[in-house]
């Protein structure tokens, strides 16, 4: 006999270690998953901005350009009606 199964109750001891230990992995594998569907979100949540500032930039270019054309169209009707007179 093995000085371990000489000690009374030694089984029921190891038997709850490991069952210690598999709760453990188990809760750190939940812990894992969730971990990784939260990263996941972030990574989707973070997309949708990045895709709403390109959106945001282009539209600001093409105010830009807008703007300009204005601009442009305003001194040119002030240009002619300047030699007009009222």
């Amino acid at each position: 006999m093995t000085q371990a199964s000489q000690r009374p109750g030694f089984e029921v001891c190891r038997g709850d270690l490991s069952e210690q230990v598999l709760e453990f992995i188990q809760q750190a594998v939940r812990c894992g998953s969730l971990l990784q569907e939260e990263l996941e979100d972030l990574r989707a949540t973070k997309a949708a901005p990045e895709e709403q500032r390109t959106v945001v930039v282009a539209q600001n270019k093409q105010l830009d350009l807008c703007i300009e054309k204005l601009k442009s169209n305003l001194n040119g009707m002030q240009e002619h009606y300047s030699g007009r007179q009222l």
